[in-house]
């Protein structure tokens, strides 16, 4: 599991999520398949140390096939779903809500590994090899939601991938191409100064000049009243 989340953070970037999402949730689900497949054909329902179990008996080469095709999922997690599960979240939220909502999805993933860990044991308790086939659908499943709905984030800032969800592309994730939603370093900076002098910006600056202007006014016609009635009583003297 470590050894094979090594290469997965070195090239998500040059891979990118969605080729990662996707190979990772098919390549899972046909593993599990497999093993509920081999276990089904050539298991039964047996007892160990007293406990209703169900084991594979006289298949030397199935068991270890077993083995190895459970590593094969394990690998299979550790460079695409394990890391990029984390990545995603945190690159498809908009600044304003981010905080929370990458909160809200780890929470999220930390509750269900916790379902996980609950429900299994008593799956495999009951139903056996089924399990596999309830968790290989699952998979699938994710496969057919993240083609349709979770576009690239690689190479995109955080308002570019925002550009791409105002943009619609409900269900075509799959039709986005790399340049949707990137922009040059100009386009951010006059975006950026256009941003900075907003309507109700500009409508307070406006008001605050104004009161200037009038309290200059006002200020120069008091000293000009001032030096008039000074004059005349000098005339006057």
């Amino acid at each position: 599991n470590v050894v094979f989340t090594v290469p997965a953070i070195i090239y998500i970037d040059k891979w990118g999520r969605r080729p990662m999402l996707l190979a990772g949730t098919i390549l899972m689900g046909f593993w599990l398949y497999l093993v509920g497949g081999l276990q089904g054909r050539y298991g039964a329902w047996g007892e160990v140390d007293g406990s209703r179990v169900w084991v594979i008996s006289g298949h030397d080469g199935i068991t270890k096939a077993i083995i190895v095709f459970s590593y094969f999922f394990v690998c299979s997690f550790a460079i695409t779903m394990g890391p990029v599960s984390w990545t995603y979240p945190a690159e498809i939220f908009p600044m304003r809500v981010r905080a929370k909502a990458v909160s809200v999805s780890t929470a999220t993933n930390w509750l269900f590994n916790f379902a996980l860990a609950w429900a299994v044991p008593p799956g495999l308790s009951s139903i056996a090899y089924k399990t596999y086939f309830i968790f290989g659908t699952f998979n699938f499943a994710a496969f057919i939601h993240i083609f349709f709905c979770f576009p690239e984030t690689a190479g995109r800032t955080l308002e570019e991938i925002e550009e791409v969800f105002e943009q619609g592309h409900m269900f075509t994730a799959w039709k986005i191409p790399r340049h949707v939603g990137q922009k040059t370093l100009e386009e951010v900076v006059n975006k950026k100064q256009t941003d900075s002098v907003s309507p109700s910006h500009s409508s307070a600056m406006l008001e605050y000049v104004l009161i200037g202007l009038n309290g200059s006014t006002t200020t120069t016609t008091a000293r000009t009243k001032r030096r008039e009635r000074r004059d005349v009583e000098l005339s006057g003297a």
